[in-house]
Formats: C-alpha cells, sequence, structure tokens
C-alpha cells in the first residue's frame, strides 16, 4: 500500500484514546487486511473469501474465492493483489468481482506483496525476491538480493521501499531497482518483525523481543530507543512520530501504546481475538484477526506533545485559483500532497507569506506538508 506523505491535525487537549470493535458480518479467520486512502478496506481470511469496505468499515461486501490467500496489497480502490499458497499472484481490477492469475510457477510462501505505483512493485518470499515494472504482468527473480521472506514491507508512492528482513533493514529509493542495507549486529536470535516510516527520512524498526530502533536519515544509521520485554512482539504502526501502537502477545491479542516516540508503553486494548494484522489510513489505525473481528482507533483523538506547534496557515480556504501560505519559517521545503499521499507540487518559503498556484489542481482535499517535520500539515480543499 501507498504511505501517506502526511498527518493530518491531531487534537492537543488530553483525550482518552480508545478501540471500536466493528462489526463485519464475517466469522471466518482475516488472515491479512489492507487499507488504500481514507475509506477502503480489503480483507482476505482463511477460507479464501475476499471482503471490501468502500466507507471505513459501515458495510462489508464479502465475495467467496476459492485459491487466493495472503498477502493483500490493494495499490487503488479497485487494484487489489493476492497471493496463494504455491506462491501464484493474482490480481483484481474491480475490487475482488474477478481476478487474473499474473504470476505461477515460484513453488515457494510469499511473504509480502509491496508496490510504489500502478506499475513497480515486488513480491518476497523463500526462493527469493520478484520485482515487476508493468503492473504485474511479468516477475522477473532478482538474483541479486539476497533477502527473501520479508516481515515486513512500507512503500510510498515517489519509488520508496522499506522492508526487514532477519536482521537487516532494506531501502530502495528507485522502485526496487537497487537496495541499501543496514545490518543490526546487536540482534543475535530475534528477528526484525516490523517497519513504521512517517516520511522517507524518519522511522522505526521493532525486533520480535521489542528492541526498537528509530532512523532520522532514510535508516543510514539507527538509535536504540528501547526494549520491551513483557511479551513478544507482532507487529508495529507509528501515526506520527511520538504515537505509535505495537501488537504482542503469544495470543497476539494485546496492543499497546506509546505517546512518546517509544520509549515508554502503556497496554491500550486486549483483543477478544487473536489479531492478524495492523494497518493505518489517514483517519483510523486498523486491527483484524480471528472471527472476523476488525477493530478501529481514530487517530484525531491522540495527542501531539506539547513542544509541536504548528506553524502555518492556509487561506482562502475552500480556494479556487490561488492559495497563500502564512508562516514563520524561512526557506523551508513544503509539498502539496493529494488525498491519497501523492506528491503534486513542492516550493520553498521565502518570505511570510507564499502565493501558490493551485489553478491546475484537480478539486479536492489536499494537504501543505513540511518535509521536514511532518507533523506540520495543514489541510486545503480546491473548489
Amino acid at each position: 500500500t501507498f504511505t501517506l506523505l502526511f498527518c493530518i491535525t491531531f487534537n492537543s487537549t488530553h483525550a482518552q484514546i480508545s478501540w471500536e470493535i466493528i462489526p463485519t458480518g464475517v466469522s471466518n479467520n482475516f488472515t491479512d487486511m489492507d487499507v488504500y486512502g481514507t475509506e477502503d478496506l480489503f480483507f482476505i481470511d482463511d477460507d479464501y473469501d475476499f471482503t471490501h469496505s468502500s466507507n471505513a468499515g459501515s458495510t462489508f461486501t464479502t465475495i467467496n474465492e476459492s485459491a487466493m490467500y495472503w498477502p493483500i496489497e490493494a495499490v487503488t480502490d479497485s487494484v487489489v493483489y493476492l497471493a496463494s499458497g504455491s506462491g501464484d499472484i493474482y490480481k483484481t481490477e474491480n475490487r475482488g468481482n474477478t481476478w487474473e492469475l499474473q504470476f505461477t510457477g515460484c513453488g515457494c510462501l510469499i511473504s509480502q506483496i509491496a508496490f510504489t505505483d500502478l506499475n513497480h512493485g515486488i513480491a518476497t518470499g523463500t526462493s527469493g525476491v520478484y520485482q515487476t515494472i508493468n503492473g504485474g504482468l511479468t516477475w522477473t527473480l532478482d538474483e541479486t538480493l539476497d533477502f527473501w521472506g520479508a516481515f515486513d514491507i512500507q512503500t510510498f508512492s515517489d519509488g520508496y521501499i522499506m522492508l526487514v528482513d532477519e536482521f537487516d533493514f532494506y531501502i530502495s529509493k528507485n522502485h526496487g531497482t537497487t537496495f541499501q542495507q543496514y545490518t543490526f549486529d546487536a540482534l543475535d536470535s530475534y528477528y526484525m518483525v516490523a517497519v513504521s516510516f512517517i516520511d522517507h527520512k524518519n522511522g522505526f524498526v521493532i525486533s520480535a523481543d521489542g528492541q526498537l530502533y528509530k532512523t532520522t536519515n532514510e535508516g543510514d544509521s539507527w538509535t536504540f530507543v528501547s526494549k520491551f520485554d513483557n511479551e513478544p512482539v507482532e507487529m508495529m504502526e507509528f501515526v506520527d512520530a511520538y504515537n505509535g501502537f505495537i501488537v504482542t502477545g503469544d495470543f497476539k491479542d494485546k496492543i499497546y501504546f506509546t505517546h512518546d516516540g517509544g520509549n515508554t508503553w502503556e497496554l491500550s486494548f486486549t483483543s477478544p481475538e487473536l489479531l492478524r494484522s495492523m494497518v493505518q489510513s489517514p483517519t483510523y489505525v486498523y486491527a483484524a484477526g480471528l472471527a472476523g473481528t476488525l477493530l478501529r482507533l481514530d487517530v484525531n483523538y491522540l495527542e501531539v506533545p506539547d513542544q509541536v506547534v504548528k506553524s502555518t496557515a492556509v487561506y482562502p480556504n475552500p480556494a479556487n485559483d490561488e492559495i497563500s501560505i502564512v508562516t514563520d519559517l524561512a526557506n523551508v521545503t513544503f509539498k502539496i500532497v493529494n488525498a491519497i499521499g501523492e506528491n503534486v507540487m513542492q516550493f520553498n518559503t521565502t518570505n511570510q507569506a507564499t502565493s501558490i498556484d493551485i489553478s491546475k489542481l484537480t478539486p479536492g482535499l489536499y494537504y501543505i506538508v513540511n518535509a521536514d517535520n511532518m507533523l506540520d500539515a495543514q489541510p486545503f480543499v480546491k473548489l
């Protein structure tokens, strides 16, 4: 799934975060889920049924299938990829109504599928890394890469791919053509299990025994943050540089929360069922698992530490042809991204008020994002 290059505005007042249990009407066990944009959710369960919601979990549609399992990768609100236990890759362009077998013959267990855009994607399995540059029409084994069966992958729509495999972190800045590798020498028996980047520079990785590391330079170097000693860690999602979640426990039913960048953790929720997947959209964090369980948390109620002060204002809002950016930051790079995280414009501030021509943008919701501080983001509407 494309990772959004912004964070929405968070409440700065103290608030209690709470997880909702969302009825899905599914009794089978969700094995994986993915999210696209703000509304579209996609699930696959252990009875090979495909479930979709186009309204953030208000209603669900389930389609009976016969061969597809996991992982699941949503590239748009209609285009979704799934694998089979024998390494076949399937694609739908109509939200699961019909499926096309795109790749077969791997004979391996595929652990992750990830796309940066409609054309470029990678699939990792026990036989290596397969890549496509034509939307999955052909997949080629990349024999130069020595990782296999990546535990977790995150992608950005401009070509960045971040993943963890065993004791290593890998990053590609060119849709997977080449990767840089960083090895965590301190790990000796517990693999890295999850990666979560806020933007290209800033991100976290965590091992199964709870060793959390962070980077501020695209993974060139890493700083140890803390060690979660309570239970094994399975999944992780950071919403911003401060607020994050991990799923833990032998039964993977406990969700812990941090509000200080992983320095401390507190129990946030105990799920009624084992959890298999955790993902986030611009508005919610989701967790899915056995017996059709779906949990949802509204990120608008997460707190931003007092020291984080927004420095940007946008007017008029809504606007037709031009907006003005008012900021106390000079010579700072800002981006305009659309509602699905795609970068549509970039500019530098030169004084306190900068005028931007938005006449060529299509109508819709956009965000002004400070490229150096992803918490400093402001929405506006193009009419």
